[in-house]
Protein backbone atom coordinates (compact mmCIF):
# COMPACT_ATOMS: atom_id res chain seq x y z
CA UNK A 1 0.00 0.00 0.00
CA UNK A 2 0.92 3.57 -0.71
CA UNK A 3 1.20 6.72 1.35
CA UNK A 4 -1.37 8.95 -0.63
CA UNK A 5 -1.48 12.49 0.62
CA UNK A 6 -3.78 15.36 -1.00
CA UNK A 7 -0.99 17.96 -2.25
CA UNK A 8 0.26 15.55 -4.67
CA UNK A 9 -3.53 15.13 -6.08
CA UNK A 10 -4.13 18.31 -5.80
CA UNK A 11 -0.99 19.12 -7.75
CA UNK A 12 -1.39 16.58 -10.48
CA UNK A 13 -5.15 18.14 -10.85
CA UNK A 14 -3.90 21.25 -11.82
CA UNK A 15 -1.49 20.10 -14.48
CA UNK A 16 -4.20 18.70 -15.98
CA UNK A 17 -6.94 21.95 -15.91
CA UNK A 18 -3.57 24.25 -16.72
CA UNK A 19 -1.80 21.78 -19.60
CA UNK A 20 -5.17 21.49 -21.66
CA UNK A 21 -6.08 25.33 -21.54
CA UNK A 22 -5.89 26.38 -25.46
CA UNK A 23 -5.63 29.59 -24.66
CA UNK A 24 -2.96 29.46 -22.20
CA UNK A 25 -0.14 30.97 -24.72
CA UNK A 26 2.81 29.87 -22.47
CA UNK A 27 2.25 26.21 -24.10
CA UNK A 28 2.98 27.47 -26.99
CA UNK A 29 5.97 29.65 -25.97
CA UNK A 30 7.17 26.51 -24.63
CA UNK A 31 6.92 24.30 -27.41
CA UNK A 32 7.72 26.76 -29.99
CA UNK A 33 10.31 28.92 -28.14
CA UNK A 34 12.47 26.06 -26.55
CA UNK A 35 11.52 26.32 -22.82
CA UNK A 36 10.18 22.82 -22.01
CA UNK A 37 11.06 23.15 -18.84
CA UNK A 38 7.60 23.95 -17.28
CA UNK A 39 6.14 20.86 -19.25
CA UNK A 40 8.37 18.60 -18.34
CA UNK A 41 8.02 18.86 -15.24
CA UNK A 42 4.41 19.08 -15.30
CA UNK A 43 4.13 15.93 -17.62
CA UNK A 44 6.50 14.20 -15.83
CA UNK A 45 4.81 14.73 -12.19
CA UNK A 46 2.01 13.49 -13.96
CA UNK A 47 3.35 10.24 -15.24
CA UNK A 48 5.07 9.41 -12.08
CA UNK A 49 1.54 9.68 -9.83
CA UNK A 50 0.02 7.75 -12.43
CA UNK A 51 2.51 4.94 -12.53
CA UNK A 52 2.97 4.98 -8.49
CA UNK A 53 -1.06 4.39 -8.62
CA UNK A 54 -1.21 1.95 -10.82
CA UNK A 55 -3.02 3.95 -13.82
CA UNK A 56 -1.17 2.20 -16.55
CA UNK A 57 -2.66 3.58 -19.88
CA UNK A 58 -2.64 7.20 -18.46
CA UNK A 59 1.32 6.49 -17.72
CA UNK A 60 2.05 5.07 -20.77
CA UNK A 61 0.18 7.88 -22.67
CA UNK A 62 2.17 10.50 -20.79
CA UNK A 63 4.96 9.33 -20.51
CA UNK A 64 4.76 9.21 -24.65
CA UNK A 65 4.41 12.94 -24.61
CA UNK A 66 7.22 13.21 -22.21
CA UNK A 67 9.20 11.49 -24.77
CA UNK A 68 7.78 13.77 -27.57
CA UNK A 69 8.62 16.52 -25.36
CA UNK A 70 11.58 16.20 -24.56
CA UNK A 71 12.35 15.16 -28.18
CA UNK A 72 11.49 18.86 -29.42
CA UNK A 73 13.40 20.49 -27.08
CA UNK A 74 16.43 17.94 -28.29
CA UNK A 75 15.94 19.18 -31.94
CA UNK A 76 15.75 22.58 -30.66
CA UNK A 77 18.75 22.98 -29.13
CA UNK A 78 20.95 21.37 -32.70
CA UNK A 79 18.74 22.30 -35.09
CA UNK A 80 17.26 25.13 -37.51
CA UNK A 81 14.55 26.67 -34.79
CA UNK A 82 11.85 26.53 -37.20
CA UNK A 83 11.60 22.80 -37.10
CA UNK A 84 8.82 21.52 -35.21
CA UNK A 85 8.45 18.22 -34.22
CA UNK A 86 5.30 18.38 -32.00
CA UNK A 87 3.34 21.37 -32.33
CA UNK A 88 1.32 22.91 -29.62
CA UNK A 89 -2.08 21.61 -31.41
CA UNK A 90 -0.95 18.33 -31.07
CA UNK A 91 0.26 18.47 -27.40
CA UNK A 92 -3.44 20.06 -26.55
CA UNK A 93 -4.66 16.84 -28.64
CA UNK A 94 -2.83 14.56 -26.82
CA UNK A 95 -3.50 16.63 -23.51
CA UNK A 96 -7.44 15.89 -23.72
CA UNK A 97 -7.29 12.23 -24.50
CA UNK A 98 -4.67 12.19 -21.20
CA UNK A 99 -7.34 13.92 -19.56
CA UNK A 100 -10.28 11.21 -20.66
CA UNK A 101 -7.79 8.03 -19.64
CA UNK A 102 -6.95 9.88 -16.23
CA UNK A 103 -11.27 10.57 -15.61
CA UNK A 104 -11.60 6.78 -16.66
CA UNK A 105 -8.72 5.05 -14.70
CA UNK A 106 -9.07 7.37 -11.46
CA UNK A 107 -12.79 5.43 -11.02
CA UNK A 108 -11.07 1.74 -10.73
CA UNK A 109 -9.03 3.39 -7.61
CA UNK A 110 -9.46 3.41 -4.06
CA UNK A 111 -8.50 5.59 -1.89
CA UNK A 112 -8.12 5.91 1.90
CA UNK A 113 -8.59 8.94 3.77
CA UNK A 114 -7.59 8.91 7.89
CA UNK A 115 -8.02 10.66 11.01
CA UNK A 116 -5.51 13.26 10.92
CA UNK A 117 -4.25 12.25 14.26
CA UNK A 118 -3.96 8.36 12.36
CA UNK A 119 -1.49 9.79 9.61
CA UNK A 120 1.55 9.47 12.01
CA UNK A 121 1.02 5.87 12.56
CA UNK A 122 1.04 4.53 9.18
CA UNK A 123 3.93 3.10 7.13
CA UNK A 124 6.18 4.43 10.10
CA UNK A 125 8.95 1.64 10.76
CA UNK A 126 9.99 3.81 13.33
CA UNK A 127 6.80 4.10 15.25
CA UNK A 128 8.49 2.45 18.20
CA UNK A 129 11.57 5.22 18.01
CA UNK A 130 14.65 4.66 16.51
CA UNK A 131 16.61 2.73 19.53
CA UNK A 132 13.88 0.09 18.61
CA UNK A 133 14.11 0.05 15.58
CA UNK A 134 17.86 -0.28 15.47
CA UNK A 135 18.03 -2.72 17.75
CA UNK A 136 15.38 -4.76 16.72
CA UNK A 137 15.41 -4.93 12.89
CA UNK A 138 13.86 -8.21 12.42
CA UNK A 139 10.96 -6.65 14.28
CA UNK A 140 10.47 -3.64 11.85
CA UNK A 141 8.15 -5.28 9.91
CA UNK A 142 6.10 -5.90 12.06
CA UNK A 143 6.32 -2.58 13.85
CA UNK A 144 5.12 -0.69 10.67
CA UNK A 145 2.12 -3.20 10.30
CA UNK A 146 0.96 -2.57 13.52
CA UNK A 147 1.02 1.30 13.30
CA UNK A 148 -0.79 0.50 9.53
CA UNK A 149 -3.30 -1.72 11.10
CA UNK A 150 -4.10 1.02 13.84
CA UNK A 151 -4.57 3.87 11.23
CA UNK A 152 -6.43 1.36 8.83
CA UNK A 153 -8.57 0.46 11.93
CA UNK A 154 -8.06 -3.07 11.55
CA UNK A 155 -7.58 -3.32 15.86
CA UNK A 156 -7.03 -7.37 16.44
CA UNK A 157 -4.59 -7.15 13.87
CA UNK A 158 -2.84 -4.13 15.31
CA UNK A 159 -2.54 -6.39 18.78
CA UNK A 160 -1.85 -8.85 16.71
CA UNK A 161 1.59 -7.41 15.33
CA UNK A 162 2.25 -6.06 18.78
CA UNK A 163 2.59 -9.63 20.07
CA UNK A 164 4.83 -10.43 17.05
CA UNK A 165 7.46 -7.57 17.76
CA UNK A 166 7.41 -9.08 21.41
CA UNK A 167 8.66 -12.03 20.19
CA UNK A 168 11.95 -10.66 19.08
CA UNK A 169 12.00 -9.03 22.64
CA UNK A 170 11.25 -12.28 24.26
CA UNK A 171 14.15 -13.89 21.87
CA UNK A 172 16.92 -11.51 22.63
CA UNK A 173 16.40 -11.75 26.54
CA UNK A 174 16.37 -16.01 26.60
CA UNK A 175 19.82 -15.62 24.46
CA UNK A 176 21.47 -13.15 26.99
CA UNK A 177 20.15 -15.43 29.77
CA UNK A 178 21.60 -18.66 28.07
CA UNK A 179 17.67 -20.21 27.59
CA UNK A 180 16.95 -22.13 24.02
CA UNK A 181 13.71 -20.11 22.64
CA UNK A 182 10.97 -21.74 20.61
CA UNK A 183 8.49 -19.14 19.52
CA UNK A 184 5.53 -21.73 19.69
CA UNK A 185 6.10 -22.32 23.82
CA UNK A 186 6.05 -18.88 25.73
CA UNK A 187 5.28 -20.37 28.48
CA UNK A 188 8.04 -23.17 28.50
CA UNK A 189 10.50 -20.28 27.80
CA UNK A 190 9.23 -18.29 30.52
CA UNK A 191 9.60 -20.90 33.01
CA UNK A 192 13.24 -21.51 31.35
CA UNK A 193 13.70 -17.84 32.02
CA UNK A 194 12.73 -17.77 35.57
CA UNK A 195 14.34 -20.47 36.29
CA UNK A 196 17.76 -18.88 35.32
CA UNK A 197 16.94 -15.77 36.69
CA UNK A 198 16.70 -17.99 40.31
CA UNK A 199 20.06 -19.29 39.38
CA UNK A 200 21.73 -15.56 39.10
CA UNK A 201 19.77 -14.60 42.30
CA UNK A 202 21.50 -17.88 43.74
CA UNK A 203 25.21 -17.17 42.81
CA UNK A 204 24.87 -13.44 43.84
CA UNK A 205 27.41 -11.38 43.09
CA UNK A 206 29.64 -14.13 41.87
CA UNK A 207 27.08 -13.79 38.73
CA UNK A 208 28.62 -11.58 35.66
CA UNK A 209 24.64 -11.01 35.31
CA UNK A 210 23.92 -9.92 38.65
CA UNK A 211 24.31 -6.20 37.55
CA UNK A 212 21.33 -7.35 35.69
CA UNK A 213 19.40 -8.69 38.21
CA UNK A 214 16.37 -6.33 38.47
CA UNK A 215 16.12 -5.70 34.58
CA UNK A 216 15.91 -9.74 33.43
CA UNK A 217 13.07 -10.16 36.81
CA UNK A 218 10.87 -6.73 36.06
CA UNK A 219 11.17 -7.93 31.85
CA UNK A 220 10.21 -11.34 32.57
CA UNK A 221 7.11 -10.46 34.72
CA UNK A 222 6.51 -8.24 32.00
CA UNK A 223 6.59 -11.01 29.65
CA UNK A 224 4.53 -13.18 31.82
CA UNK A 225 1.72 -10.31 31.96
CA UNK A 226 1.62 -9.65 27.97
CA UNK A 227 1.29 -13.51 27.64
CA UNK A 228 -1.70 -13.91 29.85
CA UNK A 229 -3.25 -10.64 29.26
CA UNK A 230 -3.27 -10.48 25.66
CA UNK A 231 -0.80 -12.69 23.72
CA UNK A 232 -2.55 -16.36 23.83
CA UNK A 233 -6.11 -14.45 23.24
CA UNK A 234 -5.11 -12.45 19.93
CA UNK A 235 -3.11 -15.62 18.66
CA UNK A 236 -5.64 -18.73 19.37
CA UNK A 237 -8.49 -16.35 17.61
CA UNK A 238 -10.12 -15.71 21.30
CA UNK A 239 -10.41 -11.97 21.19
CA UNK A 240 -11.12 -9.21 19.69
CA UNK A 241 -10.27 -5.53 20.28
CA UNK A 242 -11.42 -2.45 19.54
CA UNK A 243 -9.43 0.96 19.34
CA UNK A 244 -9.04 1.91 22.54
CA UNK A 245 -7.76 -1.42 23.76
CA UNK A 246 -5.59 -1.55 20.86
CA UNK A 247 -3.93 1.98 21.47
CA UNK A 248 -2.85 0.82 25.22
CA UNK A 249 -1.49 -2.25 24.10
CA UNK A 250 -0.07 -0.80 21.50
CA UNK A 251 1.80 1.80 23.85
CA UNK A 252 2.49 -0.49 26.32
CA UNK A 253 4.62 -2.39 24.44
CA UNK A 254 6.26 0.49 22.75
CA UNK A 255 7.10 1.37 26.01
CA UNK A 256 8.17 -2.00 26.70
CA UNK A 257 10.52 -2.54 23.61
CA UNK A 258 12.26 0.78 24.64
CA UNK A 259 13.36 0.06 27.77
CA UNK A 260 14.31 -3.65 26.18
CA UNK A 261 16.00 -2.17 23.83
CA UNK A 262 18.93 -0.07 26.33
CA UNK A 263 19.92 -3.47 27.01
CA UNK A 264 19.07 -6.11 24.44
CA UNK A 265 19.04 -6.26 20.61
CA UNK A 266 18.67 -8.83 17.84
CA UNK A 267 19.76 -12.66 17.93
CA UNK A 268 21.97 -12.77 14.74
Amino acid sequence: MLKFLAPDWNMVVKDLRDLRDPNDSRIAAALLKGDHKPLVDAIGRISSYCQKIGMVVSHSHSTGMLARIILQATIMRSGPPHRVTYPPHKFLRDMETLTERFEREIYLQVFLAFDADKVRYFQSSNLFGEPVSDKFSSAVFDIEETGNCFALGRWTACVFHSMRVLERGLHALATDLGVPYKVEAWGGVLKDIEKAIQGVQSVGHASPKWSNLGFYSESALEFRYFKDAWRNHVMHGQQTYDEGKAKIIMEHVQNFMQRLAERLSDVV
